[in-house]
């Protein structure tokens, strides 16, 4: 079994800090790009069900007029 300093164990620590914060960084990357995934996908929805909806509109009219 090996003994580990003090100075190397703190020199891990921090490693593992610097990974760490790392990994927190591309996370909170990833949750902004699909955060504005997200959105984007309920503005085409939005979009979309307007156009069924004016489409629908439509066909009433002309099944009603003949």
């Amino acid at each position: 079994m090996s003994k580990v300093t003090t100075e190397q164990y703190i020199k891990d620590l921090e490693d593992d800090k610097f990974k760490l914060t790392d990994i927190v960084v591309e996370l909170k990357d990833k949750i902004e790009d699909l955060e504005n995934e997200v959105e984007q996908l309920k503005q085409d929805f939005y979009f979309d069900m307007r156009n069924k909806n004016l489409e629908i509109k439509k066909l009433k009219e002309e099944l009603k007029n003949g």
